[in-house]
């Protein structure tokens, strides 16, 4: 292969600026002061000096014409002089690039002189091409350029390359600047917490003295008083007695009155003498402890630390596959500038993860991750992503990105298993039908490995240990197993029905046998399923799911619930053989009789006047409120009627609310007095409590915190009072219900508070925040209905609502989830409500139900909801 030469011309300095760069007239080199070159009409160029000797002549002077030193064309003398012609734009170009230019050496060989040097860049040698070398032979086949070509572009490389250097060295500078600023701005900081902890801490030294010194004060001040009361008492009867010696004069008859004085005086001086107060004052200290547990515990007080971490030599890696909805482990580990692993931890390590994007910036909010200091040089980076595709992790240390960040993540949307056991076969690490596995406290496997009659024994590694066999794992029937906390193993065997002990060798401890005698009048397989009864052939829809529930008694309850109305039929079988009267006919109605029903119009024991209330103690027994007849009625656990509760509170038949307490303490409202009042059981009033705010209330209730809640439906707002009828706090539902009345308050779950209104029903929170509106039908007929009463079944979560339809005045139950929507509605065809107001879930015997009171019809209903 012939060798490449590379061809190129070189230009002689000197001889383009003789043809270019002179000035024809005087021949001197252009310059951009005396010498510049100025632009004639006919295009040639002459320099400024020149052109100002021309103008000097006294033919030019006259006409003010003059001729161009080379072609003769005459040319107009401007009126600013031969300043004004133009500058040779070209020539003051070629001047500008003459002088940025360096001048070339072109060196020649040696020999040949008219000859250029050659350069072989494959083989880094300079060679002449005439000269006949054999160190030249070999760059026949390679690139070669002329040697001063070579030199020029070398020279070009080593300025761009050190351009490079100088700018990279500064960025260094700035950088280590910025570091060393940040270092200052750091030391600062600990040395501003350590003066602050210090100070906190001679201050504590501090409020300390002062406490020793003020009580060694009242210590003092108070030996004093006492020691100044005994000397105030000295001087009292040392004055006495002088009074006494003062009067020499003694009547004989006052003499032994006097001696008595003067005895009396004497003995009480006695008990003078000794000071009735010490001057004993103790510092209890121990100064060597003291000083030596506050050595230790500065000594234990804080600790500065650095770190030799160099983030560009750390490096992020990958430890397993990626993939959705469960945790990504990176691995981070971290070396120093020599790159030598470090291997402690302690660095600000911070991570962020986002999606990884082609077309430009990710504005989608970075994916938490949790740092975790291995304290060995690693760092271990966790997160969690919801889907699959390309991710990056970013992650810095000290603010500066670690060697491999962003690091590329691939999450996959399939899970591969991260460990692997067994293949078909009798081996160590084979398994035949293999069924269940446990492991223990101490992290060792168990596979019961059923098909070879053996329980298989791993360590936590995963690693195979030992077979474990036992007579109970025979017939390759053994299909169950639990690990004890004594590390005992049970084994169950579908075959013999039984259950085995056995030790952690395999040695049976205990036998087992299934056969359980049968329960007194249950335990029958009975099966049954309904479907709805058809006329014309079988019944190809699926059937309806029904609960068998033993009674233990020879009977059996079959519980079913279908949501459209019609006749069906219920096949019974026991051991698989229909019963005598399978398929039973059951005729499913759309209206809902009460299951129970109480009163009738009057005054007597089972009768009620505009009742308006009912509820039910945790015992089971219930209380009617009979607002026409000034009392309230109490039934027990079955309904029937026990006695009448009597109370000054329940006057004027104006009581409209009440409420039980879990104490038995009854509460009750009257709207007219605007009074609250808790009685007893047998009606005696405890107290009462009547609020400014209350306009008209119509309702009240207590949540499981004993807080009182009471709706006034005037000024369309929910006052909430604590157990010792102190205001809380209240709030207005006329904004969510578009002005219209309160109607009923309930407690919701969580106690949070259910508002009916005569448009809508209302859920708000324990605080009085509005959440969401209940619909109280299928379609949505907001201005037409009404929540008369409601409660809601802390079993079941169903909220139970008396509706009221204005449009065709007509009253049914609504059943709706609380989360808020509508289930189904309740009505009877023959035993209609008319006004319902009151409504309570009922509880004990009464599970699944919820009583309605109906003031129009003077009586209490149970309904079956569940």
């Amino acid at each position: 292969m012939a060798s490449t030469l590379v061809e190129t011309v070189n230009i002689n300095l000197e001889d383009f600026s003789e043809s270019f760069l002179t000035c024809a007239t005087c021949l001197c080199t252009y310059d951009q002061e005396k010498r510049k070159a100025k632009l004639l009409p006919c295009s040639h160029t002459v320099c400024l000096r020149c052109l100002e000797r021309m103008a000097q002549m006294a033919q030019v002077l006259e006409t003010g014409v003059m001729r161009c030193p080379m072609c003769r064309e005459m040319a107009m003398l401007p009126a600013g002089g031969v300043v004004s012609f133009p500058s040779s734009f070209l020539i003051n170009q070629l001047l500008d690039l003459m002088q940025k230019q360096r001048r070339d050496v072109v060196p020649n060989c040696s020999v040949h002189q008219q000859e250029q040097l050659l350069y072989c860049e494959a083989c880094d040698l300079v060679f002449c091409l005439h000269c006949d070398a054999p160190s030249t032979r070999s760059c026949s086949e390679h690139t070669v350029v002329p040697f001063s070509i070579a030199i020029k572009r070398m020279s070009e490389i080593v300025v761009f390359k050190a351009k490079q250097c100088v700018a990279s060295l500064n960025t260094a500078a700035a950088n280590v600047e910025c570091e060393t600023i940040q270092l200052d701005k750091n030391v600062d900081k600990i040395v501003d917490e350590l003066n602050s902890s210090f100070q906190e801490v001679s201050q504590l030294v501090e409020n300390r003295r002062r406490e020793l010194l003020d009580s060694v004060r009242v210590m003092r001040d108070q030996k004093r008083k006492v020691l100044r009361d005994q000397m105030e008492m000295i001087d009292a009867h040392r004055k006495r007695l002088e009074r006494e010696l003062e009067s020499c004069q003694v009547d004989v008859r006052e003499m032994g009155a006097r001696t008595k004085r003067v005895m009396a005086a004497t003995e009480e001086s006695l008990t003078l003498t000794e000071p009735r107060e010490n001057a004993f004052l103790k510092l209890h200290i121990q100064p060597n402890t003291l000083l030596q547990e506050m050595e230790k515990c500065l000594s234990q007080f804080g600790a500065i630390s650095g770190s030799t971490t160099f983030p560009g030599q750390c490096i992020v890696e990958l430890n397993d596959s990626a993939s959705v909805h469960t945790e990504t482990r990176l691995l981070l580990t971290t070396f120093d500038v020599d790159g030598k692993r470090r291997s402690g931890g302690g660095d600000p390590v911070k991570a962020e993860v986002c999606k990884s994007t082609t077309t430009g910036p990710n504005d989608e909010e970075p994916i938490k991750a949790v740092i975790r200091d291995n304290d060995n040089g690693t760092y271990t980076i966790l997160f969690r992503v919801c889907e699959s595709g390309e991710y990056v992790a970013r992650v810095t240390i000290f603010g500066r990105s670690i060697k491999n960040s962003p690091f590329p993540v691939s999450v996959s949307a399939h899970h591969s298993p991260k460990w692997q056991f067994g293949s078909f076969g009798s081996g160590s690490n084979q398994l035949n039908q293999p069924v269940k596995i446990c492991q223990d406290p101490k992290g060792y496997m168990y596979i019961l490995d059923t098909g070879n009659n053996r329980i298989k024994l791993l360590d936590g590694s995963g690693e195979f240990i030992d077979d474990i066999r036992s007579v109970a794992l025979k017939g390759a029937s053994t299909v169950g197993m639990a690990i004890l906390p004594s590390g005992d193993i049970l084994t169950l065997n579908w075959r013999t029905k039984e259950v085995t002990k056995c030790n952690h060798i395999g040695d049976p401890l205990q036998v087992t046998f299934l056969c359980l005698p049968p329960r007194s009048g249950g335990g029958d397989p009975v099966k049954a399923e309904v479907c709805k009864s058809t006329t014309t052939g079988p019944n190809d829809e699926e059937p309806i799911k029904a609960v068998i529930r033993d009674n233990d008694n020879g009977t059996y309850t079959i519980l079913f619930r279908v949501c459209e109305s019609g006749e069906y039929v219920a096949r019974v079988t026991i051991f698989g053989r229909s019963i005598k009267n399978s398929p039973f006919p059951v005729s499913v109605s759309a209206h809902h009789s009460p299951k129970w029903q109480f009163g009738s119009f009057g005054s007597g024991s089972n009768q009620l006047n505009q009742p308006v209330k009912i509820c039910q103690d945790p015992k089971g027994y219930m209380y009617i409120l009979d607002t026409g007849n000034n009392r309230i009625k109490l039934l027990d656990g079955s309904g029937e009627f026990i006695d009448d509760i009597r109370s000054v509170a329940l006057k004027g038949a104006s009581t409209v609310g009440m409420a039980i307490l879990p104490s038995g303490d009854i509460l009750t409202l009257n709207w007219r007095t605007k009074e609250v009042t808790k009685c007893n059981h047998i009606g005696d009033p405890l107290q009462t409590m009547s609020f400014s705010e209350f306009t008209e209330p119509i309702d009240i209730c207590a949540d499981s915190r004993g807080r009182l809640l009471i709706a006034d439906t005037a000024c369309a707002k929910v006052f909430v009072f604590d157990a010792a009828f102190r205001p809380l706090f209240s709030f207005d539902v006329s904004a969510h219900c578009d002005s219209s009345p309160i109607t009923c308050v309930c407690v919701g779950l969580n106690d949070e508070i259910l508002v009916g209104t005569c448009s809508s029903l209302l859920l708000f929170d324990g605080g009085g925040r509005f959440i969401r509106e209940i619909p109280l039908s299928a379609s949505p007929q907001r201005s037409r209905i009404m929540a008369a009463a409601c409660a809601v079944c802390p079993t079941t979560g169903n909220v139970i609502v008396a509706v009221v339809d204005s449009k065709k005045n007509r009253a049914h139950l609504a059943v709706c989830q609380y989360k808020g929507s509508f289930m189904f509605s309740m009505d009877s065809y023959g035993s209609r409500l008319r006004r319902p107001c009151g409504l309570c879930i009922g509880t004990h015997k009464w599970a699944g139900m919820c009583f309605v009171v109906d003031s129009a019809t003077h009586s209490i209903k149970a309904y079956q909801f569940k």
